[in-house]
Protein backbone atom coordinates (compact mmCIF):
# COMPACT_ATOMS: atom_id res chain seq x y z
CA UNK A 1 0.00 0.00 0.00
CA UNK A 2 1.49 3.43 -1.04
CA UNK A 3 1.35 5.81 2.40
CA UNK A 4 1.15 8.72 0.58
CA UNK A 5 -2.46 7.72 -0.95
CA UNK A 6 -5.36 9.90 -0.15
CA UNK A 7 -8.89 9.36 0.61
CA UNK A 8 -11.50 11.87 0.43
CA UNK A 9 -13.43 11.20 3.45
CA UNK A 10 -17.44 12.71 2.85
CA UNK A 11 -20.00 12.76 6.16
CA UNK A 12 -21.81 15.17 7.58
CA UNK A 13 -21.44 13.27 10.77
CA UNK A 14 -18.40 14.16 13.18
CA UNK A 15 -18.69 11.11 14.98
CA UNK A 16 -18.89 8.36 12.04
CA UNK A 17 -15.85 10.71 10.24
CA UNK A 18 -13.72 9.98 13.53
CA UNK A 19 -14.92 6.47 13.36
CA UNK A 20 -14.23 5.91 9.65
CA UNK A 21 -11.06 8.15 9.63
CA UNK A 22 -9.70 5.71 12.68
CA UNK A 23 -10.08 2.61 9.93
CA UNK A 24 -8.80 3.93 6.87
CA UNK A 25 -6.05 5.50 8.86
CA UNK A 26 -5.33 1.20 9.17
CA UNK A 27 -5.08 1.30 5.17
CA UNK A 28 -1.98 3.96 5.72
CA UNK A 29 -4.09 6.71 3.73
CA UNK A 30 -4.16 10.60 4.36
CA UNK A 31 -7.62 11.07 5.16
CA UNK A 32 -9.38 14.93 4.45
CA UNK A 33 -12.60 14.78 5.43
CA UNK A 34 -15.50 17.07 4.08
CA UNK A 35 -18.32 17.38 6.41
CA UNK A 36 -20.65 18.67 3.30
CA UNK A 37 -20.85 18.27 -0.42
CA UNK A 38 -20.15 22.52 -1.20
CA UNK A 39 -16.64 21.04 0.77
CA UNK A 40 -16.22 18.13 -1.15
CA UNK A 41 -15.83 19.64 -4.34
CA UNK A 42 -14.23 22.60 -3.26
CA UNK A 43 -11.53 20.01 -1.94
CA UNK A 44 -11.53 18.26 -5.55
CA UNK A 45 -11.17 22.08 -7.51
CA UNK A 46 -7.72 21.97 -5.43
CA UNK A 47 -6.45 18.38 -5.70
CA UNK A 48 -7.76 14.66 -6.91
CA UNK A 49 -7.73 12.03 -4.21
CA UNK A 50 -7.17 8.37 -4.52
CA UNK A 51 -10.63 7.46 -3.12
CA UNK A 52 -13.85 8.79 -2.39
CA UNK A 53 -15.81 7.56 0.94
CA UNK A 54 -19.28 9.10 0.44
CA UNK A 55 -22.02 9.34 2.81
CA UNK A 56 -25.61 8.07 0.63
CA UNK A 57 -27.48 10.90 3.06
CA UNK A 58 -26.24 14.40 3.28
CA UNK A 59 -27.69 17.30 3.59
CA UNK A 60 -28.51 19.46 0.62
CA UNK A 61 -27.15 17.52 -2.01
CA UNK A 62 -27.48 13.65 -1.76
CA UNK A 63 -25.04 11.22 -2.06
CA UNK A 64 -25.89 9.80 -5.23
CA UNK A 65 -26.46 13.28 -6.68
CA UNK A 66 -22.50 14.02 -5.49
CA UNK A 67 -21.39 10.80 -7.41
CA UNK A 68 -23.11 11.80 -10.60
CA UNK A 69 -21.57 15.11 -11.13
CA UNK A 70 -18.02 13.34 -10.12
CA UNK A 71 -18.83 11.26 -13.13
CA UNK A 72 -19.65 13.90 -15.44
CA UNK A 73 -16.37 15.74 -14.51
CA UNK A 74 -13.51 14.45 -16.95
CA UNK A 75 -10.80 15.46 -14.52
CA UNK A 76 -12.66 13.24 -11.56
CA UNK A 77 -14.62 10.64 -13.42
CA UNK A 78 -12.24 7.43 -13.08
CA UNK A 79 -11.39 8.74 -9.32
CA UNK A 80 -13.13 5.17 -7.14
CA UNK A 81 -15.78 6.04 -5.07
CA UNK A 82 -17.13 3.43 -2.02
CA UNK A 83 -20.55 4.74 -0.83
CA UNK A 84 -21.72 4.07 2.74
CA UNK A 85 -25.12 4.40 3.89
CA UNK A 86 -27.37 3.43 7.39
CA UNK A 87 -30.00 2.00 4.97
CA UNK A 88 -28.47 -1.28 4.18
CA UNK A 89 -31.60 -2.00 1.91
CA UNK A 90 -31.28 -3.77 -2.04
CA UNK A 91 -32.99 -0.59 -3.31
CA UNK A 92 -29.97 1.30 -1.75
CA UNK A 93 -27.59 -0.59 -2.66
CA UNK A 94 -28.75 -0.05 -6.19
CA UNK A 95 -29.33 3.75 -6.36
CA UNK A 96 -26.22 3.90 -5.23
CA UNK A 97 -24.26 1.71 -7.74
CA UNK A 98 -26.18 3.36 -11.03
CA UNK A 99 -25.14 6.66 -9.96
CA UNK A 100 -21.69 5.87 -10.23
CA UNK A 101 -20.35 4.41 -6.85
CA UNK A 102 -17.58 1.72 -7.37
CA UNK A 103 -18.88 0.01 -4.13
CA UNK A 104 -21.81 -0.07 -1.33
CA UNK A 105 -20.97 -0.81 2.02
CA UNK A 106 -23.49 -0.11 4.97
CA UNK A 107 -22.33 1.73 7.74
CA UNK A 108 -22.91 -1.23 10.05
CA UNK A 109 -20.61 -3.30 8.19
CA UNK A 110 -17.58 -4.69 9.93
CA UNK A 111 -14.58 -2.82 10.21
CA UNK A 112 -12.55 -5.30 8.53
CA UNK A 113 -15.14 -5.70 5.58
CA UNK A 114 -15.08 -1.92 5.11
CA UNK A 115 -11.20 -2.16 4.99
CA UNK A 116 -10.41 -4.58 2.68
CA UNK A 117 -13.00 -2.64 0.38
CA UNK A 118 -10.97 0.00 0.66
CA UNK A 119 -7.85 -1.56 0.18
CA UNK A 120 -9.61 -2.75 -3.10
CA UNK A 121 -10.56 -0.04 -4.52
CA UNK A 122 -6.86 1.78 -3.55
CA UNK A 123 -5.07 -1.00 -5.56
CA UNK A 124 -7.01 -0.27 -8.43
CA UNK A 125 -6.90 3.19 -8.21
CA UNK A 126 -2.87 3.17 -8.43
CA UNK A 127 -3.11 0.97 -11.08
CA UNK A 128 -5.65 2.46 -13.76
CA UNK A 129 -3.06 3.91 -16.24
CA UNK A 130 -0.35 1.24 -15.90
CA UNK A 131 -1.22 -0.10 -19.08
CA UNK A 132 -1.16 2.88 -21.82
CA UNK A 133 -2.53 2.80 -24.86
CA UNK A 134 -5.53 0.95 -24.69
CA UNK A 135 -7.95 2.45 -26.78
CA UNK A 136 -11.38 0.42 -27.54
CA UNK A 137 -14.19 1.45 -29.17
CA UNK A 138 -16.55 3.76 -26.95
CA UNK A 139 -19.78 1.91 -27.42
CA UNK A 140 -19.59 -2.32 -27.59
CA UNK A 141 -21.20 -5.00 -25.68
CA UNK A 142 -19.40 -5.95 -22.77
CA UNK A 143 -18.36 -9.74 -22.71
CA UNK A 144 -18.42 -11.67 -19.50
CA UNK A 145 -17.06 -15.12 -18.38
CA UNK A 146 -18.93 -17.31 -16.04
CA UNK A 147 -16.46 -19.78 -14.02
CA UNK A 148 -18.97 -22.38 -12.27
CA UNK A 149 -18.47 -25.95 -11.42
CA UNK A 150 -23.06 -25.15 -11.23
CA UNK A 151 -24.85 -26.13 -14.43
CA UNK A 152 -27.70 -25.19 -12.88
CA UNK A 153 -26.21 -21.59 -11.52
CA UNK A 154 -24.95 -20.83 -14.92
CA UNK A 155 -27.88 -21.31 -16.59
CA UNK A 156 -29.73 -19.35 -14.51
CA UNK A 157 -26.86 -16.98 -14.43
CA UNK A 158 -26.91 -16.66 -18.12
CA UNK A 159 -30.60 -16.17 -18.58
CA UNK A 160 -30.60 -13.43 -16.51
CA UNK A 161 -27.45 -11.47 -17.83
CA UNK A 162 -28.17 -12.04 -21.59
CA UNK A 163 -30.92 -9.83 -20.59
CA UNK A 164 -29.11 -6.86 -19.93
CA UNK A 165 -27.53 -7.03 -23.63
CA UNK A 166 -24.04 -8.71 -21.98
CA UNK A 167 -22.05 -11.66 -24.64
CA UNK A 168 -21.69 -14.59 -22.31
CA UNK A 169 -18.97 -17.32 -22.07
CA UNK A 170 -19.20 -20.10 -19.31
CA UNK A 171 -16.59 -22.67 -17.92
CA UNK A 172 -17.07 -25.48 -15.62
CA UNK A 173 -14.06 -24.89 -13.68
CA UNK A 174 -10.87 -22.71 -12.71
CA UNK A 175 -8.71 -24.07 -15.45
CA UNK A 176 -10.47 -23.79 -18.50
CA UNK A 177 -11.46 -20.48 -17.28
CA UNK A 178 -8.54 -19.63 -17.41
CA UNK A 179 -7.52 -20.75 -20.46
CA UNK A 180 -10.36 -18.62 -22.01
CA UNK A 181 -9.28 -15.63 -20.00
CA UNK A 182 -6.18 -15.94 -21.79
CA UNK A 183 -7.10 -16.82 -24.84
CA UNK A 184 -10.10 -14.66 -25.63
CA UNK A 185 -10.81 -10.99 -24.01
CA UNK A 186 -13.37 -10.41 -21.33
CA UNK A 187 -14.68 -7.21 -19.54
CA UNK A 188 -15.33 -8.98 -16.32
CA UNK A 189 -15.26 -12.53 -15.33
CA UNK A 190 -17.89 -14.02 -12.51
CA UNK A 191 -15.45 -16.52 -10.47
CA UNK A 192 -17.27 -19.29 -7.98
CA UNK A 193 -15.63 -19.05 -4.82
CA UNK A 194 -15.70 -22.84 -4.10
CA UNK A 195 -14.98 -24.84 -6.82
CA UNK A 196 -13.25 -28.19 -7.39
CA UNK A 197 -9.63 -28.55 -7.98
CA UNK A 198 -8.94 -25.03 -8.16
CA UNK A 199 -11.00 -22.61 -5.89
CA UNK A 200 -12.30 -18.90 -7.29
CA UNK A 201 -9.63 -17.51 -4.53
CA UNK A 202 -6.62 -19.24 -7.01
CA UNK A 203 -7.89 -18.39 -10.10
CA UNK A 204 -8.27 -14.80 -9.07
CA UNK A 205 -4.39 -15.22 -7.61
CA UNK A 206 -3.24 -16.81 -10.80
CA UNK A 207 -5.12 -13.90 -13.15
CA UNK A 208 -3.59 -11.16 -11.42
CA UNK A 209 -0.42 -12.36 -11.38
CA UNK A 210 -0.72 -12.60 -15.16
CA UNK A 211 0.44 -9.04 -16.36
CA UNK A 212 -1.13 -9.62 -19.21
CA UNK A 213 -4.52 -10.14 -17.69
CA UNK A 214 -3.74 -7.72 -14.45
CA UNK A 215 -6.17 -4.49 -14.69
CA UNK A 216 -7.90 -5.71 -18.12
CA UNK A 217 -10.32 -7.72 -16.40
CA UNK A 218 -12.78 -6.92 -13.08
CA UNK A 219 -13.32 -9.75 -11.31
CA UNK A 220 -16.13 -10.60 -9.05
CA UNK A 221 -16.14 -13.39 -6.70
CA UNK A 222 -19.60 -15.35 -6.03
CA UNK A 223 -20.19 -17.59 -2.86
CA UNK A 224 -22.90 -19.29 -1.63
CA UNK A 225 -21.60 -18.71 2.10
CA UNK A 226 -21.40 -14.83 2.43
CA UNK A 227 -18.57 -14.79 5.67
CA UNK A 228 -16.24 -12.10 6.32
CA UNK A 229 -13.30 -13.88 5.79
CA UNK A 230 -13.85 -15.30 2.23
CA UNK A 231 -14.63 -11.60 1.30
CA UNK A 232 -11.55 -10.31 2.75
CA UNK A 233 -9.72 -13.57 1.15
CA UNK A 234 -11.30 -12.95 -1.87
CA UNK A 235 -10.38 -8.95 -1.92
CA UNK A 236 -6.70 -9.83 -0.98
CA UNK A 237 -6.21 -12.38 -3.83
CA UNK A 238 -7.27 -9.76 -6.22
CA UNK A 239 -11.41 -9.73 -6.73
CA UNK A 240 -12.74 -6.38 -7.13
CA UNK A 241 -16.08 -7.41 -5.27
CA UNK A 242 -17.90 -9.81 -3.86
CA UNK A 243 -21.70 -10.83 -3.45
CA UNK A 244 -23.45 -13.95 -2.61
CA UNK A 245 -25.41 -15.90 -4.65
CA UNK A 246 -28.15 -15.25 -2.41
CA UNK A 247 -28.41 -11.81 -2.94
CA UNK A 248 -31.12 -10.22 -4.93
CA UNK A 249 -30.19 -10.84 -9.02
CA UNK A 250 -30.64 -6.52 -9.48
CA UNK A 251 -27.90 -6.25 -6.89
CA UNK A 252 -25.75 -8.72 -8.32
CA UNK A 253 -26.53 -6.87 -11.70
CA UNK A 254 -25.63 -3.13 -10.45
CA UNK A 255 -22.25 -4.86 -8.82
CA UNK A 256 -21.73 -5.73 -12.63
CA UNK A 257 -23.13 -2.48 -14.20
CA UNK A 258 -20.43 -0.41 -11.40
CA UNK A 259 -17.81 -2.90 -12.22
CA UNK A 260 -18.14 -2.26 -15.93
CA UNK A 261 -18.33 1.17 -15.62
CA UNK A 262 -15.26 1.54 -13.87
CA UNK A 263 -13.48 -0.54 -16.44
CA UNK A 264 -14.67 1.61 -19.32
CA UNK A 265 -14.11 4.76 -17.42
CA UNK A 266 -11.09 4.47 -16.65
CA UNK A 267 -10.56 2.29 -20.51
CA UNK A 268 -12.07 5.94 -21.65
CA UNK A 269 -9.80 7.71 -19.43
CA UNK A 270 -6.43 5.82 -20.94
CA UNK A 271 -7.66 6.73 -24.11
CA UNK A 272 -8.30 10.56 -23.60
CA UNK A 273 -5.01 11.16 -22.30
CA UNK A 274 -3.46 9.13 -24.91
CA UNK A 275 -5.27 10.79 -27.57
CA UNK A 276 -3.90 14.03 -25.32
CA UNK A 277 0.00 12.53 -25.25
CA UNK A 278 -0.51 12.08 -29.17
CA UNK A 279 -1.41 15.51 -30.03
CA UNK A 280 1.35 17.17 -27.35
CA UNK A 281 3.29 15.06 -29.61
CA UNK A 282 2.21 16.17 -33.00
CA UNK A 283 2.25 19.55 -31.82
CA UNK A 284 5.46 19.32 -30.51
CA UNK A 285 6.51 17.79 -33.70
CA UNK A 286 4.67 20.51 -35.91
CA UNK A 287 6.48 23.24 -33.82
CA UNK A 288 9.64 21.58 -34.38
CA UNK A 289 9.57 21.14 -37.83
CA UNK A 290 8.46 24.98 -37.98
CA UNK A 291 11.38 25.87 -36.05
CA UNK A 292 13.92 23.30 -38.20
CA UNK A 293 12.37 24.48 -41.27
CA UNK A 294 12.72 28.29 -40.43
CA UNK A 295 16.23 27.25 -39.37
CA UNK A 296 16.76 25.50 -43.03
CA UNK A 297 15.92 28.42 -44.70
CA UNK A 298 17.68 31.04 -42.74
CA UNK A 299 20.78 28.79 -43.47
CA UNK A 300 19.79 28.26 -47.00
CA UNK A 301 19.77 32.24 -47.76
CA UNK A 302 22.79 32.85 -45.89
CA UNK A 303 24.40 30.24 -48.00
CA UNK A 304 22.92 31.67 -51.01
CA UNK A 305 23.91 34.88 -50.00
CA UNK A 306 27.66 33.75 -49.41
CA UNK A 307 27.61 31.49 -52.58
CA UNK A 308 26.59 34.98 -54.66
CA UNK A 309 28.61 37.03 -52.78
CA UNK A 310 32.08 34.35 -53.66
CA UNK A 311 30.67 33.96 -57.37
CA UNK A 312 30.64 37.76 -57.27
CA UNK A 313 34.45 37.47 -56.13
CA UNK A 314 35.50 34.89 -57.91
CA UNK A 315 33.64 36.63 -61.16
CA UNK A 316 35.82 39.68 -60.39
CA UNK A 317 39.23 38.04 -59.29
CA UNK A 318 39.29 36.55 -63.14
CA UNK A 319 38.41 39.57 -64.70
CA UNK A 320 41.04 40.95 -63.01
CA UNK A 321 43.34 37.83 -63.85
CA UNK A 322 42.31 38.01 -67.23
CA UNK A 323 42.83 41.63 -67.78
CA UNK A 324 46.36 41.27 -66.30
CA UNK A 325 47.53 38.17 -68.18
CA UNK A 326 46.47 40.78 -71.45
CA UNK A 327 48.45 43.62 -69.82
CA UNK A 328 51.22 41.20 -69.39
CA UNK A 329 51.23 39.88 -72.55
CA UNK A 330 51.00 43.29 -74.24
CA UNK A 331 54.15 44.15 -72.18
CA UNK A 332 56.12 41.07 -73.29
CA UNK A 333 55.24 41.84 -76.83
CA UNK A 334 56.16 45.14 -76.33
CA UNK A 335 59.37 45.25 -74.77
CA UNK A 336 60.29 41.72 -77.26
CA UNK A 337 59.27 44.20 -80.10
CA UNK A 338 61.06 47.16 -78.46
CA UNK A 339 64.34 44.76 -77.80
CA UNK A 340 63.84 43.42 -81.44
CA UNK A 341 65.66 46.29 -83.21
CA UNK A 342 68.27 47.36 -80.76
CA UNK A 343 69.79 43.68 -81.39
CA UNK A 344 69.50 44.05 -84.83
CA UNK A 345 71.64 47.11 -84.82
CA UNK A 346 74.01 45.13 -82.41
CA UNK A 347 74.26 42.26 -84.80
CA UNK A 348 74.97 44.88 -87.70
CA UNK A 349 77.77 46.83 -85.73
CA UNK A 350 79.36 43.37 -84.38
CA UNK A 351 79.34 42.71 -88.59
CA UNK A 352 80.69 46.09 -89.54
CA UNK A 353 83.43 45.69 -86.41
CA UNK A 354 83.91 42.17 -87.43
CA UNK A 355 84.89 43.52 -91.43
CA UNK A 356 86.47 46.75 -89.91
CA UNK A 357 89.06 43.49 -88.11
CA UNK A 358 89.45 42.18 -91.32
CA UNK A 359 90.24 45.14 -93.12
CA UNK A 360 92.66 46.23 -90.15
CA UNK A 361 94.61 42.85 -90.10
CA UNK A 362 94.85 43.42 -94.21
CA UNK A 363 96.72 46.78 -93.85
CA UNK A 364 99.22 45.50 -90.84
CA UNK A 365 100.13 42.75 -93.17
CA UNK A 366 100.87 44.80 -95.91
CA UNK A 367 102.56 47.96 -93.48
CA UNK A 368 106.34 48.13 -93.03
CA UNK A 369 106.47 47.65 -89.38
CA UNK A 370 109.02 45.42 -88.38
CA UNK A 371 107.99 41.71 -87.92
CA UNK A 372 107.83 41.75 -84.23
CA UNK A 373 105.13 44.98 -83.86
CA UNK A 374 103.58 43.29 -86.91
CA UNK A 375 102.99 40.27 -85.18
CA UNK A 376 102.00 41.51 -81.67
CA UNK A 377 99.53 43.93 -83.25
CA UNK A 378 98.29 40.96 -85.31
CA UNK A 379 98.04 38.79 -82.16
CA UNK A 380 96.11 42.08 -80.39
CA UNK A 381 93.43 42.28 -83.22
CA UNK A 382 93.00 38.41 -83.77
CA UNK A 383 93.01 37.03 -80.30
CA UNK A 384 91.61 40.18 -78.08
CA UNK A 385 89.29 42.09 -80.69
CA UNK A 386 88.22 38.87 -82.05
CA UNK A 387 86.99 37.14 -78.94
CA UNK A 388 85.41 40.36 -77.95
CA UNK A 389 83.73 40.61 -81.59
CA UNK A 390 82.64 36.60 -81.07
CA UNK A 391 81.25 37.29 -77.69
CA UNK A 392 78.89 40.08 -78.81
CA UNK A 393 77.79 38.33 -81.44
CA UNK A 394 77.10 34.98 -79.15
CA UNK A 395 75.14 37.61 -76.54
CA UNK A 396 73.05 38.74 -79.43
CA UNK A 397 71.97 35.72 -80.77
CA UNK A 398 71.05 34.17 -77.48
CA UNK A 399 69.13 37.13 -76.72
CA UNK A 400 67.61 37.51 -80.14
CA UNK A 401 66.30 33.58 -79.46
CA UNK A 402 65.26 35.09 -76.21
CA UNK A 403 63.39 37.34 -77.51
CA UNK A 404 61.70 35.26 -80.30
CA UNK A 405 60.66 32.70 -77.55
CA UNK A 406 58.73 35.90 -75.56
CA UNK A 407 57.33 36.75 -79.03
CA UNK A 408 56.02 33.48 -79.53
CA UNK A 409 54.44 33.19 -75.31
CA UNK A 410 52.61 36.43 -75.73
CA UNK A 411 51.34 35.16 -79.16
CA UNK A 412 50.34 31.99 -77.31
CA UNK A 413 47.87 33.58 -75.39
CA UNK A 414 46.49 36.58 -78.08
CA UNK A 415 46.45 33.95 -81.33
CA UNK A 416 42.97 33.23 -83.08
CA UNK A 417 42.63 29.25 -83.15
CA UNK A 418 41.17 27.78 -85.79
CA UNK A 419 39.72 24.91 -84.39
CA UNK A 420 39.56 21.52 -86.27
CA UNK A 421 40.20 17.85 -86.57
CA UNK A 422 43.66 17.64 -86.46
CA UNK A 423 45.52 14.15 -87.09
CA UNK A 424 48.86 14.40 -85.02
CA UNK A 425 50.13 11.43 -87.43
CA UNK A 426 51.93 13.21 -90.22
CA UNK A 427 51.95 16.54 -87.76
CA UNK A 428 54.69 14.43 -85.52
CA UNK A 429 56.53 13.28 -89.09
CA UNK A 430 56.80 17.00 -90.16
CA UNK A 431 57.92 17.88 -86.76
CA UNK A 432 60.64 14.88 -86.23
CA UNK A 433 62.20 15.53 -89.99
CA UNK A 434 62.41 19.27 -88.81
CA UNK A 435 65.05 18.19 -85.93
CA UNK A 436 66.97 15.73 -88.16
CA UNK A 437 70.19 17.80 -87.83
CA UNK A 438 69.44 17.78 -83.94
CA UNK A 439 68.76 14.44 -83.71
CA UNK A 440 71.70 13.12 -85.91
CA UNK A 441 74.46 15.43 -84.02
CA UNK A 442 72.59 14.05 -80.38
CA UNK A 443 73.04 10.50 -81.57
CA UNK A 444 69.49 10.44 -80.58
CA UNK A 445 66.78 7.75 -81.99
CA UNK A 446 62.82 9.04 -82.47
CA UNK A 447 60.60 6.15 -82.24
CA UNK A 448 56.85 7.29 -83.26
CA UNK A 449 53.52 5.00 -82.35
CA UNK A 450 49.55 5.33 -82.94
CA UNK A 451 48.57 8.66 -82.52
CA UNK A 452 45.25 9.74 -82.78
CA UNK A 453 43.41 12.87 -84.05
CA UNK A 454 42.31 15.31 -81.95
CA UNK A 455 40.19 19.27 -82.09
CA UNK A 456 42.17 22.19 -81.87
CA UNK A 457 44.46 24.37 -84.05
CA UNK A 458 46.99 22.53 -86.33
CA UNK A 459 49.94 25.21 -86.30
CA UNK A 460 49.51 25.52 -82.26
CA UNK A 461 49.31 21.84 -81.77
CA UNK A 462 52.61 21.39 -84.10
CA UNK A 463 54.04 24.05 -81.78
CA UNK A 464 53.54 22.03 -78.58
CA UNK A 465 55.33 18.50 -80.03
CA UNK A 466 57.79 20.29 -81.85
CA UNK A 467 58.27 22.08 -77.87
CA UNK A 468 57.85 18.29 -76.30
CA UNK A 469 60.19 17.16 -78.84
CA UNK A 470 62.92 20.01 -78.46
CA UNK A 471 62.85 19.82 -74.83
CA UNK A 472 63.60 15.83 -75.24
CA UNK A 473 66.64 16.22 -77.21
CA UNK A 474 67.56 19.33 -75.23
CA UNK A 475 67.92 17.09 -72.31
CA UNK A 476 69.44 14.06 -72.75
CA UNK A 477 71.86 12.17 -71.05
CA UNK A 478 75.48 12.49 -73.51
CA UNK A 479 76.61 9.30 -71.81
CA UNK A 480 74.11 6.80 -73.68
CA UNK A 481 72.63 6.68 -76.90
CA UNK A 482 69.52 9.04 -76.44
CA UNK A 483 65.57 7.03 -77.23
CA UNK A 484 62.78 9.26 -78.10
CA UNK A 485 58.92 7.88 -77.88
CA UNK A 486 55.79 9.39 -79.25
CA UNK A 487 53.03 7.95 -79.25
CA UNK A 488 49.41 7.82 -77.36
CA UNK A 489 47.49 5.85 -74.42
CA UNK A 490 43.80 5.64 -73.82
CA UNK A 491 42.35 8.34 -71.74
CA UNK A 492 39.36 8.65 -69.33
CA UNK A 493 36.09 9.53 -71.28
CA UNK A 494 34.14 12.35 -69.75
CA UNK A 495 30.31 12.46 -69.10
CA UNK A 496 29.01 13.63 -72.28
CA UNK A 497 26.44 14.64 -70.23
CA UNK A 498 28.40 16.75 -68.21
CA UNK A 499 28.64 19.04 -71.85
CA UNK A 500 32.31 17.68 -71.80
CA UNK A 501 33.84 15.40 -75.03
CA UNK A 502 36.00 12.90 -74.46
CA UNK A 503 39.83 13.28 -74.35
CA UNK A 504 42.87 11.91 -76.54
CA UNK A 505 45.60 11.68 -74.19
CA UNK A 506 49.46 12.12 -75.97
CA UNK A 507 52.83 11.49 -74.80
CA UNK A 508 56.70 12.42 -75.20
CA UNK A 509 58.86 9.92 -73.46
CA UNK A 510 62.63 9.91 -72.83
CA UNK A 511 65.88 8.51 -71.24
CA UNK A 512 67.26 11.71 -70.42
CA UNK A 513 68.54 13.28 -67.75
CA UNK A 514 65.07 13.33 -65.64
CA UNK A 515 63.68 16.19 -63.29
CA UNK A 516 65.14 16.91 -59.98
CA UNK A 517 62.74 16.97 -57.36
CA UNK A 518 63.43 20.57 -56.24
CA UNK A 519 62.37 21.36 -60.03
CA UNK A 520 59.23 19.64 -59.90
CA UNK A 521 56.90 22.84 -59.13
CA UNK A 522 58.89 25.07 -61.25
CA UNK A 523 59.70 23.60 -64.62
CA UNK A 524 56.40 25.25 -66.74
CA UNK A 525 57.75 28.66 -65.66
CA UNK A 526 59.55 30.58 -67.49
CA UNK A 527 63.67 31.21 -67.71
CA UNK A 528 63.53 27.46 -66.13
CA UNK A 529 66.30 25.46 -67.13
CA UNK A 530 67.31 22.71 -65.46
CA UNK A 531 70.91 21.60 -66.46
CA UNK A 532 72.29 25.12 -68.18
CA UNK A 533 75.83 23.63 -68.13
CA UNK A 534 74.46 20.69 -70.75
CA UNK A 535 71.21 21.62 -72.08
CA UNK A 536 70.27 24.25 -74.45
CA UNK A 537 66.96 26.30 -74.79
CA UNK A 538 65.72 29.32 -73.62
CA UNK A 539 63.14 27.84 -70.85
CA UNK A 540 59.98 28.96 -72.23
CA UNK A 541 58.76 26.30 -74.01
CA UNK A 542 56.70 24.03 -71.47
CA UNK A 543 55.11 27.66 -70.77
CA UNK A 544 54.31 27.98 -74.19
CA UNK A 545 52.86 24.50 -74.21
CA UNK A 546 50.76 24.90 -70.88
CA UNK A 547 49.43 28.17 -71.93
CA UNK A 548 48.21 26.49 -75.54
CA UNK A 549 46.75 23.33 -74.09
CA UNK A 550 45.09 25.13 -71.45
CA UNK A 551 43.61 27.23 -73.72
CA UNK A 552 42.38 24.20 -76.24
CA UNK A 553 40.15 22.86 -72.78
CA UNK A 554 43.32 20.01 -72.18
CA UNK A 555 45.38 19.58 -69.53
CA UNK A 556 49.41 18.67 -69.13
CA UNK A 557 50.99 16.40 -66.71
CA UNK A 558 54.47 14.93 -66.35
CA UNK A 559 55.92 11.49 -65.09
CA UNK A 560 60.11 11.71 -64.03
CA UNK A 561 62.79 9.75 -62.00
CA UNK A 562 65.95 11.85 -61.91
CA UNK A 563 68.81 10.29 -64.03
CA UNK A 564 65.98 7.77 -65.44
CA UNK A 565 64.18 9.93 -68.47
CA UNK A 566 60.82 11.89 -68.44
CA UNK A 567 57.14 11.70 -69.78
CA UNK A 568 55.31 13.93 -70.54
CA UNK A 569 51.15 13.65 -71.14
CA UNK A 570 48.51 16.10 -72.97
CA UNK A 571 45.07 15.27 -73.30
CA UNK A 572 43.43 17.03 -76.10
CA UNK A 573 39.83 16.97 -76.77
CA UNK A 574 38.85 14.42 -79.51
CA UNK A 575 37.12 15.35 -82.85
CA UNK A 576 33.54 16.80 -83.40
CA UNK A 577 31.25 18.57 -85.63
CA UNK A 578 32.11 21.87 -84.36
CA UNK A 579 33.86 24.34 -86.60
CA UNK A 580 34.61 26.83 -84.37
CA UNK A 581 37.15 29.98 -84.56
CA UNK A 582 37.67 31.21 -80.63
CA UNK A 583 40.11 33.65 -79.01
CA UNK A 584 40.15 32.16 -75.98
CA UNK A 585 41.44 33.59 -72.26
CA UNK A 586 44.57 31.84 -71.34
CA UNK A 587 44.00 29.15 -68.71
CA UNK A 588 47.10 27.97 -66.90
Amino acid sequence: MNPQQHVLLVEDSHTQALNLGHVLEQAECRVDWAPTVEAAMEQLNQNSPDLIVLDYYLPGIPGDELCRRIRMNIDTRNIPILMLTTDATHDAELRGLESGADDFVPKSADPAVLLARVRTLLHRSASQVAIPGLVEQRFRRARLLTIDDSPTYQQYLIGELEQEGYQIEKAMCGTEGLEKLLREPFDCALVDLVMPEMTGIEVCRQVRSLRRLDDSIALLMLTGQETKEDLTQALEAGADDFVGKSSDMAVLKGRIRALLRRKFCQEDNRRIVEELKSKEVELVRARSEKVLAEAQAALNAELEQRVEQRTAELAKANRDLAQQTRENEMFVYSVSHDLRSPLVNLQGFGGELKATCQELRKLLEESSLPPADKQRTLSLVDDDMGMSIRFIQTAVLRLSKIVDALLQLSRAGRVEYQFQPVDVQPLVARVIDSFSVTIAERGATIQAGALPTVWGDPTTIERVIANLIGNALNYLDPNRPGLIEVSSVPSPTEDASDGHASQRTIYVRDNGLGIPDAYRDKIFKIFQRLHPEIAGGEGIGLAIVLRAVGRHGGKVWFESREGQGTTFFVSLPAPREEPASLTLACAE
